[in-house]
């Protein structure tokens, strides 16, 4: 992927410096030696950090050990990144920008776009032989379903809970928004019950994810800091939201809540280019109508009560299941 942005003056540079990206790389052992030194500090005692070494375990339960996304050693890093290797890698893989879909959005004259995109996107090298596509590298989510660990680390008297639902499903656009409006919901009722009305956390955090590549999954994920006594406490409050909605469905009060927050965003986001970069990769990727990107009203106006509680029976399973407590070393001691 090649990504940048300028101002509307420097459109002609920006587009330079694509086009030398393709054809042009820089290797240069200096900068990438700091690079290296940069990554190897970032992930040097990093397990000494509670907070790091939990998610990078929540990583490896969760990934099975993938390669693909437990994180790098330090040991790693010395003996397998190459500056010969990674050069070889890169002009290999862009020596041909067959396959290569270019956006641009902003405040941009069609006609001053036109012929720079022609002198420096329409000149690149294509072998039309070659195809692109993505690379499915086996990386499958643990479906959870009696996935439960505690990790001991740290000193300071608080935990962290991650408690998530991940498994597969029919993917579709339409179910993927649902999944993602389905943790917002949620989220409004978790804030005022652990936050407002138990004090039990400082804030709470839901979120949604789905995807279809490499294999059509999803991830609903809740996650706190809290005292560790308070723990169990606080995972049943969340868990008799989670029935609540499933057995009635969110209240209309905060069915509008979520309209009002999504139609707000909307509007606001069509100020955004990366939104509309977004939306436009969205469409072409999916055979989509780029008008539509425009019809989120009328979308947003049919959310009801009953579509949430059908999102949460089907993504709601414990079958799903997984859950991961971190606990201070002094509080482990205690119990």
């Amino acid at each position: 992927m090649v990504s940048g942005n300028s101002s509307s003056g420097d459109l002609e540079s920006m587009l330079q410096m694509v086009n030398l990206y393709f054809t042009k790389p820089n290797k240069d052992a200096a900068v990438f030696n700091t690079k290296k030194e940069s990554l190897k500090s970032l992930y040097k005692d990093s397990d000494n950090n509670p907070g790091g070494f939990f998610e990078k375990r929540i990583t490896e339960v969760m990934s099975q050990n993938h390669l693909r996304a437990i994180p790098e050693t330090v040991e790693q890093i010395e003996r397998e990144l190459d500056l010969d290797e990674v050069y070889s890698f890169y002009k290999e893989r862009f020596s041909s920008a067959n396959g290569f879909l270019f956006v641009v959005v902003g405040n941009v004259d069609l006609e001053v776009l036109k012929p720079l995109v022609n002198q420096y996107l329409g000149s690149l090298p294509s072998n039309l032989n070659e195809k692109s596509t993505w690379k499915d590298t086996g990386l499958r989510y643990a479906k959870g379903g009696g996935i439960k660990e505690t990790v001991i680390k740290g000193l300071d008297n608080k935990s962290q809970v991650d408690m998530r639902f991940t498994g597969t499903f029919n993917f579709s656009l339409e179910e993927k928004e649902k999944i993602s409006l389905l943790a917002k919901v949620l989220k409004i009722k978790l804030t005022e019950e652990l936050r407002e009305k138990m004090a039990g956390v400082y804030g709470v955090k839901v979120s949604g994810f789905a995807s279809d590549i490499p294999y059509k999954w999803f991830r609903l994920n809740i996650r706190f800091s809290c005292d560790p006594e308070n723990i169990e406490k606080l995972k049943a409050k969340v868990f008799e939201e989670i029935e609540k909605i499933k057995k009635h469905g969110p209240s209309q009060e905060d069915v509008n809540k979520i309209k009002e927050a999504e139609l707000a965003n909307a509007k606001e986001f069509l100020e955004v280019n990366s939104f509309w970069l977004y939306k436009l990769k969205t469409a072409y990727e999916y055979d989509l109508n780029p008008e539509s990107i425009l019809d989120f009203e009328s979308k947003i106006n049919k959310l009801n009560s009953k579509m949430f509680k059908d999102a949460a029976n089907n993504y709601f399973d414990m079958r799903d299941y997984a859950e991961f407590i971190l606990l201070p070393e002094e509080s482990s001691k205690k119990e």
